[in-house]
């Protein structure tokens, strides 16, 4: 109450000080959300690098698995001739 009343005291300036006082916590909450929405678009590239390179990892796998069977179908091959 004594904030209020010292803030009538000064008339305009006290009722400037309120708006200014109310448009700064209205920012500083804006910018605590954008804080989070950018960790969260942070989360997800991580996540989605991750699994790239465990796409890649699976693929290498494939392609070395491929390999190996078909330089033994090609030694069979040799093999029988």
């Amino acid at each position: 109450m004594d904030l209020a009343q010292e803030l009538l005291k000064l008339g305009p300036a006290g009722l400037i000080c309120v708006i200014l006082v109310y448009s700064l916590y209205k920012s500083e909450q804006r910018e605590a959300k954008k804080d989070i929405r950018i960790q969260l678009l942070e989360n997800q590239l991580t996540e989605s690098y991750d699994e790239r390179v465990l796409a890649a990892d699976r693929l290498a796998e494939a392609i070395h698995s491929t390999r190996t069977a078909l330089e033994a179908l090609t030694s069979e091959i040799r093999a029988r001739r």
